[in-house]
């Protein structure tokens, strides 16, 4: 898929979706409105929503949070993302620099390898959602 530049900059659609499955729960500035496959800033909503309150739409699955990189980075917490030139693999290392995971390889945003990276970490008992959620 095709990124437009704003959206190279969040997690992807389907990313959205699972850390909503997850049990995440976040309020963020870029929600994606799946109806129309696209991406809103916060100040957007209204014009969709009919004044319907934005965490009604977030409940039923009309608006998913689209974390971006500064959000994810915060998200992930002790972890870290990094990718080395030499090889352009994407790893993701603990608090002490240990190699938890390869996460991909190539030309893939940020946003998206980091988000790759939290869903893993939650699916892998190292991140509960509940922490993630108590941030917020």
């Amino acid at each position: 898929m095709k990124h437009k530049n704003n959206e190279w900059k969040v997690c992807t659609l389907e990313q959205a979706k699972k850390l909503v499955e997850l049990g995440v729960v976040l309020e963020t500035e870029k929600y994606w409105y799946p109806a129309q496959s696209r991406l809103l800033y916060r100040h957007e909503i209204t014009d969709i929503a009919d004044n319907v309150a934005m965490s009604s739409m977030i409940e039923i699955g009309n608006l998913l949070p689209a974390p971006d990189i500064a959000e994810l980075g915060e998200l992930l917490g002790q972890y870290t993302v990094m990718k080395y030139s030499h090889d352009s693999l994407w790893r993701l290392y603990d608090e002490l620099g240990a190699l938890r995971k390869w996460i991909s390889q190539g030309d893939i945003p940020e946003a998206e390898v980091r988000c790759a990276a939290l869903i893993w970490l939650i699916e892998n008992g190292h991140i509960k959602p509940e922490e993630i959620n108590e941030k917020e």
